[in-house]
């Protein structure tokens, strides 16, 4: 499965705007499955951008967002700022998926940086 941007943006968007996280109010995202959503949340989760609960079991795999860290609020701030995000993805058109999360911080801080 392919890594999607957009998603991990509207996922850190919705953990960071809920008080109370469980698996019913997190998967409802329209346009994607539940398959996509869970597996965008345990690469954020292998990435250190939020903590999960791990509810997997012999039927399939399943994490449960609980919170943002520290580096997941820091990614947030950077890539809600639409002005930069809009810049990064008409420069990069449909290369997204593949740039490293690393780079993509980098990149992004510095559009910021010349927004500023």
């Amino acid at each position: 499965m392919k890594r999607d941007l957009k998603l991990i943006k509207e996922i850190l968007i919705k953990i960071e705007s809920k008080e109370t996280l469980n698996a019913e109010n997190i998967v409802e995202f329209n346009g994607y499955t539940e398959s996509q959503i869970t597996y965008h949340i345990m690469l954020l989760d292998q990435v250190g951008f939020i903590e999960t609960l791990n509810a997997s079991d012999n039927d399939g795999f399943e994490f449960w967002p609980k919170y943002l860290t520290w580096n997941g609020q820091e990614f947030l701030a950077t890539i809600r700022n639409d002005s930069a995000w809009n810049k990064f993805k008409g420069k990069l058109s449909g290369k997204i998926s593949n740039i490293p999360f690393s780079a993509l911080q980098i990149i992004l801080q510095k559009l910021i940086t010349e927004s500023y």
